[in-house]
């Protein structure tokens, strides 16, 4: 999975386009975005959740790899 990043005057703001199995999807609007901290492990977590023409997703980094689920 590879994320393209708008970024600002901040740096890596917020994700502009992910490609998933060679298919990109543009995101139209970024809904929510949260910061998760493990209470275990310390290790924090970057949640958005975006829409794109063909639906709702969850993008999840935890600082060196991407996942994204479908979301309803």
């Amino acid at each position: 999975m590879q994320v393209k990043w708008y970024s600002g005057y901040k740096g890596e703001e917020k994700p502009a386009t992910f490609t998933v199995n060679g298919a990109e999807q543009i995101i139209r609007k970024v809904i929510s975005e949260e910061l998760v901290e493990d209470s275990l492990t310390g290790k924090r977590k970057r949640i958005f959740k975006v829409k794109t023409d063909k639906g709702i997703y969850k993008l999840i980094y935890n600082g060196s790899v991407w996942t994204v689920n479908f979301s309803k």
